[in-house]
């Protein structure tokens, strides 16, 4: 039983190997050793804008135009439909960032011609601006009990 034991392994293992010396069809290896080796240059592991300052970032609006369908669904395209009347939306393409840094306050309101006052920016979100500084407060909160909780496993684990 031992024995076949360490043939079928032998086996397995000089087939995983062969792999590395077999050729496609196109006369390179099957396997290479690049092909369990991640490429980990800073380029892929950091943000493009880490170092951007806010001064930096521009503030870039997008055209979006939003229409129903025969079956009453909303679709959104960056044209309008040749068919239909369409909704033009103008969304900022720094929202998140917008609503995050804003999240302290409330979000600034403008009277339109039109009457009732609207928000000055539309953000691709299903949250209400107004409760925007809630949300950031409750994720706090609950970063600072995974904080709390990774210290008592860190203190547990060191005694």
């Amino acid at each position: 039983m031992g024995l076949m034991l360490k043939f079928f392994s032998f086996l397995l293992v000089l087939g995983f190997a062969g792999l590395f010396v077999m050729k496609n069809p196109d006369g390179q290896p099957w396997l290479s050793v690049e092909d369990f080796v991640p490429d980990i240059s800073f380029s892929n592991i950091l943000p493009k804008n880490l170092f951007a300052s806010e001064a930096d970032t521009e503030d870039s609006a997008v055209s979006v135009y939003r229409w129903r369908n025969a079956q009453g669904q909303w679709e959104f395209s960056d044209t309008p439909p040749e068919d239909r009347d369409a909704e033009k939306m103008t969304l900022s393409t720094n929202a998140n960032r917008d609503l995050y840094t804003s999240a302290k306050g409330t979000p600034t309101k403008e009277k339109s011609q039109e009457g009732p006052a609207v928000t000055n920016r539309l953000s691709p979100t299903t949250v209400s601006p107004a409760k925007i500084a809630t949300l950031v407060s409750d994720a706090e909160g609950v970063q600072k009990l995974l904080d709390d909780r990774k210290q008592t496993m860190d203190e547990t684990l060191s005694r």
